[in-house]
């Protein structure tokens, strides 16, 4: 029997997370691609990780607070959140089968929709296509915040 959660890859849904900065003058979008059949775990990996290092849990980890003590939980040192940052890399650390894949493309400019699209798109001409359809078209779930 296939299906998410189900026997085999067959039928997993493919989850797309998306998280932009904008920093000194260059605007970079991010991208998290992954699917159910490894969701659940990345997941408690990352929460694990971050209770067991002590990260308040109140706080955002962000990728861009890990080289500052003022950005998230701001009793972790820059040395601690290094650390932390190593430990969920290694969540992913696999040379047939990665958990997850991560991309970045950044450009000199600032946050506009044609600077977005055009970061998107070089992004997703990268990612591995999806290989479900049902009707014809491909089948993925794509998330990002709304700022």
């Amino acid at each position: 029997m296939g299906g998410i959660g189900g026997e085999g890859r067959a039928y997993t849904m493919k989850f797309i997370f998306i998280d932009e900065t904008e920093w000194g003058g260059y605007f970079g979008v991010a991208v998290v691609y992954t699917d159910s059949y490894f969701y659940n775990n990345i997941a408690l990996s990352v929460f694990n990780t971050l209770n067991k290092a002590g990260w308040d849990m109140k706080e955002e980890f962000k990728a861009r607070g890990i080289f500052s003590s003022t950005i998230g939980d701001k009793n972790k040192s820059v040395l601690e959140r290094m650390e932390i940052a190593k430990q969920l890399i290694r969540t992913n650390l696999s040379k047939k089968n990665s958990a997850f894949s991560a991309y970045f493309a950044y450009m000199k400019g600032n946050k506009t929709l044609q600077n977005y699209q055009k970061l998107l798109e070089t992004i997703f001409s990268k990612i591995n296509k999806c290989n479900i359809k049902k009707s014809g078209k491909n089948l993925i779930s794509i998330y990002h915040d709304r700022t």
